[in-house]
């Protein structure tokens, strides 16, 4: 607490996280500031003091919210590591399944997947645009307002599984494999 505040005003930096906030009914908090009985000045001074307390625990929150994602981003950057190290461990080893009582690891087929080599030699037909501007600025012929530019692998795949045809400026990777742990 910054601020030592009187019980009624005590209340508002209190907020129980499991039950619903008071934002999401401004009638009830409307109800709860009615009820504290206090001329106006002492009233919106001590609300000033609920603010900047409220604001304080926010900001606090956020911070530490942002250590934990830079943690936990750091230990599956490490995770990823040790992963790829042991995949090349099993393979050098010729190893498929390794198990105990406790952990299974084995080498996985990983499903086919496109690489995209020449992005500019693949055909307009597997390319999908995305716009980005007000609904109020579009104007009726949208040329020279592509924001993103994206290959559409799903409709690649397609391709290959009706033809066995592949584009210019796609290989079509079928033979990794991954490591799985459970």
């Amino acid at each position: 607490m910054l601020y030592d505040l009187r019980p009624e005003y005590d209340s508002l930096t209190d907020l129980n996280l499991e039950a619903p906030d008071l934002s999401d009914d401004p009638r009830q908090l409307t109800e709860e500031l009615e009820s504290i009985r206090d001329e106006l000045n002492p009233k919106l001074l001590s609300l000033a003091k609920v603010v900047r307390t409220l604001e304080a625990e926010a900001g606090l929150l956020e911070e530490h919210g942002r250590s934990l994602m830079g943690r936990a981003s750091t230990r599956r950057v490490r995770a990823d590591y040790l992963k790829r190290w042991m995949q090349l461990q099993m393979e050098g080893a010729e190893l498929e399944r390794l198990k105990d009582p406790f952990v299974s690891l084995w080498l996985q087929r990983s499903p086919a997947s496109i690489a995209v080599l020449n992005e500019d030699a693949v055909p307009a037909e597997y390319k999908r645009v995305t716009l980005k501007l007000p609904l109020s600025a579009v104007p009726r012929g949208l040329l020279g307002l592509v924001q993103t530019c994206d290959i559409d692998r799903s409709a690649i795949h397609e391709l290959i599984k009706a033809t066995g045809e592949l584009p210019p400026g796609i290989e079509y990777v079928s033979d990794r494999r991954h490591l799985r742990i459970h």
